[in-house]
């Protein structure tokens, strides 16, 4: 009874705050484009940290060699005493911080693929990525994940297929995982990637 309640409490919340669970945007879909200055709606953000967040540093505006002028994003991963999980992720979701409690997400029916550009500070740095994958009381339709995937100094343009995928419910647009036990046997204090020009299109 107390699962039922709370289940129709959020949906009121829902209906109130003005997501829908069906809400289908024009594609392509900028997740990041510009400085995330974008030519109509931003939906997903870079609110859904996961792993040992206290080891992730992460800017929005770097302006050091863009992919496309002005900046790009630039993400490192600490390596500290700090570091318990040995995993850092970073999720962007519709609405911000939604882990999937929240009954909201985008109908991207008709969209093919993901594509985003990359690169390390040093090279051989090493992500993965996903597409979806949210779970919780209102799931994302499909969980999509590429990787490993190591990078160079240069920036590279990566794509993720998702035109086989049920796309009509994702909450979680784009996201990047790194691992520790990649970087175990290198000398490093941190891994540095930049990420530029997110599209779902």
């Amino acid at each position: 009874m107390k699962k039922i309640y709370f289940a129709a409490l959020l949906s009121v919340l829902n209906i109130c705050s003005g997501y829908s669970y069906s809400y289908k945007p024009g594609l392509p879909v900028n997740i990041y484009l510009n400085s995330g200055i974008f030519q109509g709606k931003t939906y997903y953000t870079p609110s859904c940290w996961q792993g040992d967040i206290m080891c992730i540093s992460y800017a929005e505006t770097c302006s050091n060699n863009p992919n496309s002028s002005p900046s790009c994003i630039k993400i490192d991963y600490i390596f500290t005493n700090q570091s318990v999980m040995n995993w850092i992720g970073i999720n962007w979701s519709f609405p911000s911080y939604n882990w999937g409690d929240i009954d909201a997400g985008l109908d991207l029916t008709g969209a093919s693929r993901v594509t985003f550009f990359a690169r390390g500070e040093k090279g051989q740095e090493t992500i993965a990525v996903k597409f979806g994958g949210n779970f919780g009381l209102f799931p994302d339709s499909t969980d999509v994940i590429a990787g490993p995937i190591t990078l160079t100094k240069e920036w590279k343009q990566y794509e993720i297929p998702i035109q086989e995928e049920d796309l009509t419910h994702i909450s979680m647009g784009f996201g990047l995982m790194m691992f520790r036990k990649d970087y175990k046997n290198r000398k490093l204090k941190k891994a540095t990637v930049y990420l530029d020009d997110i599209i779902i299109d």
